[in-house]
């Protein structure tokens, strides 16, 4: 029998049958492990990676997945529970915001941010806020700069910009282009590679 998938929770409130306001639990996101494959294991012991699920986003479901190792070793088993772990922390730190709690959407692209961030070398912990804050003249011009790349003259920083304002779905969208979100790190001085990562050491 497949072993129900983990959830992470956040409380909503409703109202009971007799008036009174009593708190109820909302499913907000899946955990699940993953075979080598990518499809889904049982335990564990039997996982060579993970996935995070965020619901509610304007896809539906947005999937985190990571491979970590071989099946059943002490570390692949610490790696996929710290995954889990870590990326809820950043979601629930968006999504439970005291002063401004933030959407799925919101929450998706913080775990974006610090994946990126982790890749890079940087271990970010977030201090609260929604979501990740876009610097969209940045990403305006590491679009421009993508697109001159691959031949493409006619657009210019500021009319990217302005499209880019008025459509938040957009900017998640342009950013998980991996070409598109190095253009970004390195124009807002994030580290980018390893080598950047190591200097100074």
């Amino acid at each position: 029998m497949r072993k129900q998938a983990k959830v992470l929770q956040a409380p909503e409130s409703s109202a009971a049958a007799d008036g009174d306001e009593k708190p109820t639990r909302k499913q907000v996101s899946k955990r699940a492990y993953l075979t080598v494959n990518g499809g889904e294991a049982d335990r564990i012991e039997e996982a060579a990676g993970a996935r995070y699920t965020l619901l509610g986003t304007s896809e539906g479901e947005t999937h985190f997945d990571q491979q970590f190792g071989d099946a059943g070793k002490f570390e692949t088993m610490c790696a996929i529970f710290g995954f889990h772990t870590k990326i809820g922390n950043v979601a629930n730190t968006v999504l439970n915001d005291k002063n401004e709690p933030g959407t799925p959407d919101d929450a998706a692209d913080a775990i974006r941010e610090f994946i990126d961030g982790a890749k890079g070398g940087t271990w970010a912990e977030r201090t609260g806020g929604v979501g990740a804050k876009i610097d969209l003249d940045a990403l305006a011009a590491a679009i421009v700069e993508c697109a001159q790349a691959k031949g493409r003259t006619d657009l210019d920083p500021q009319t990217v910009r302005e499209q880019l304002e008025d459509d938040k779905a957009r900017v998640r969208k342009v950013r998980q282009v991996p070409e598109i979100a190095a253009a970004y790190n390195k124009r807002v001085g994030k580290v980018v590679t390893l080598d950047e990562a190591l200097g100074g050491f």
